[in-house]
C-alpha cells in the first residue's frame, strides 16, 4: 500500500519522519510538505497528485479548537472542511461565496458548502474521532468574529491548510484523511498557552498506530 503524509511545515511530520522505522514495512511511506495556507497548499497537492496515485493520502498538522471544553493536545479526523474566509464582510455579517451566489453550495465536490470525506468508513479503522472542520487564511482572534465563525459553519476546529486538501483529494478522487492534533483554542494570541509539542507527540503516536493497522 502506498500511503504520503502530507503537512503544511516540516515541523508537523518531523516525528513522524523521525520514527518511520517503527511503520509497518508491507507499507509505502512518503512525507510531503504542502507549504502554509490556502494558496501554497492548493497547488503544491494539486501538483503532488497529478504526478503520484497514492491508494492513501494523509494530511497531519495541529489545529485550533472552537470548543472550550475540548481538551488540548487530543488528536481528531476531519469529517468535513470548507472555506471560512471566502467571501464580504457587510454590515458586521459575514457572507461567503455561496450565501452571495458566486458558488453552487451542492456543486461537486461540495455538499450544502462543505467538502466532505466520503472514504471514513472504509479508512478511519482505528476510530479517531470525527468533527467539522474550517479552514481559514487567518488565526482567528477576533471575539466576535470566532462566535460568528462557529455558529454559521458549526466548526469544532480551524486550520489555513484543510479545505484545499479536501478539494483536491475529491476532484481527484483520492482516498484522504486529514489528521489533526488540537494545540490551542481558536483565538489565543500568547503562543506560551499553545501545546505544540504535546500535541505533536499526540498526533504521531496516533498516526504511527494508526499506519500498524492499517493493512495488517
Amino acid at each position: 500500500m502506498n500511503i504520503i503524509i502530507t503537512s503544511a511545515t516540516a515541523l508537523e511530520s518531523k516525528l513522524l519522519v523521525q520514527r518511520t522505522a517503527e511503520i509497518n514495512r508491507n507499507i509505502s511511506v512518503t512525507y510531503h510538505t504542502s507549504g502554509v495556507g490556502i494558496l501554497q497548499s492548493a497547488f503544491s497537492l494539486a501538483k503532488l497528485l497529478f504526478e503520484q496515485t497514492p491508494d492513501l493520502l494523509i494530511q497531519c498538522g495541529i489545529a485550533g479548537t472552537f470548543d472550550t471544553q475540548a481538551a488540548i493536545g487530543k488528536v481528531v479526523l476531519a469529517e468535513s472542511d470548507c472555506l471560512g474566509s471566502l467571501g464580504v464582510e457587510e454590515n458586521g455579517e459575514w457572507k461567503d461565496i455561496f450565501d452571495n451566489g458566486f458558488a453552487d453550495a451542492d456543486a461537486f465536490p461540495f455538499t450544502l458548502k462543505k467538502l466532505p470525506n466520503p472514504w471514513l468508513e472504509q479508512y478511519n479503522i482505528t476510530n479517531i474521532p470525527t468533527v467539522k472542520a474550517l479552514t481559514v487564511d487567518e488565526i482567528t482572534t477576533r471575539e466576535d468574529r470566532i462566535m460568528h465563525l462557529k455558529n454559521k459553519y458549526n466548526a469544532s476546529i480551524e486550520s489555513m491548510e484543510g479545505a484545499p486538501f479536501h478539494y483536491v483529494c475529491l476532484q481527484r478522487k483520492i482516498p484522504f484523511l486529514q489528521i489533526r492534533g488540537i494545540s490551542n483554542q481558536v483565538g489565543v494570541r500568547d503562543k506560551s498557552q499553545w501545546r505544540i509539542q504535546q500535541t505533536l507527540e499526540n498526533m504521531t503516536n496516533i498516526i504511527i498506530d494508526y499506519l500498524n493497522k492499517i493493512n495488517t
